[in-house]
């Protein structure tokens, strides 16, 4: 089988640390050993979508110092879209320090419908830890090195918290992927795609609505992103799915 790799990538894993390889390719063998077993593999991620991208051009002038956005969560694996009612969260909601019911309910929900759909699912998420420079990045870092790709505690992300004992009552298990393989997964593909669609589709959804002294425009958000999501059917889902296997399957061989 002919891999076709990026010089960049296998220079960026060659120049990590031992530690460092160490951690992506017992994620991978864990990964792999799931499958074997026969779990599916589904990816849950999220992205942010700031006002600057739905409304385009320049923002008008606020009394609050940054831009609104929001926080879209949804998973996916070979099959395509994962059948739940993903979320589209306010940024305001996702600032808090402890994790809501709905944040905790979420996760669950997620769990009861993979089990369903797929029967036992392992479920690989980037947690959110992984870009802070505080310490939770640190503990994170170092119960990973300590338990390897399995969370031994809650993992979160800006809009869920994803727990290893809920995930194991439903049937699945729960993977994090380390920071140094964020390219192994087909999500930062979906969201460009994604948004791409809402830049070149955001005047379809929106109405103006004249009135005496002003006009409002009213943006058909949900409507807007469900047809973005749209634009990943599943022989496309599929299509990004054996890219990052190709990747993988390079890694495992050279260590």
């Amino acid at each position: 089988i002919k891999l076709f790799t990026s010089p960049l990538l296998k220079t960026i894993f060659y120049s990590s640390s031992a530690n460092t390889r160490k951690q992506c390719v017992d994620y991978l063998r864990t990964l792999r050993s799931l499958q074997f077993d026969g779990f599916y593999t589904v990816y849950l991620d999220e992205t942010r979508i700031s006002e600057r991208l739905i409304i385009g051009g320049n923002l008008p002038q606020k009394t609050i110092l940054e831009p609104q956005s929001w926080t879209l969560i949804h998973a996916g694996g070979s099959h395509g879209w994962v059948p739940w009612e993903h979320s589209l969260t306010f940024k305001y909601d996702c600032q808090l320090k402890e994790p809501t019911t709905h944040q905790l309910d979420l996760f669950q929900k997620l769990c009861v419908v993979l089990n369903k759909s797929y029967g036992k699912c392992v479920v690989v998420v980037r947690p959110k830890n992984w870009t802070a420079s505080d310490a939770s990045h640190f503990k994170l870092q170092k119960e990973f090195n300590q338990s390897g790709p399995h969370p031994s505690s809650l993992v979160y992300l800006s809009s869920t918290v994803c727990c290893p004992q809920v995930a194991k009552a439903s049937g699945h298990e729960l993977l994090c992927l380390p920071s140094q393989c964020r390219h192994l997964n087909p999500f930062d593909t979906v969201w460009s795609i994604l948004k791409l669609f809402i830049i070149n589709n955001r005047k379809s959804f929106t109405l103006m609505t004249p009135r005496t002294n002003a006009s409002y425009q009213y943006i058909l958000l949900m409507d807007l992103i469900e047809k973005g999501l749209e634009r990943v059917p599943p022989p496309k889902w599929n299509e990004l799915i054996s890219k990052v296997h190709r990747w993988e399957n390079y890694y495992l061989s050279q260590f």
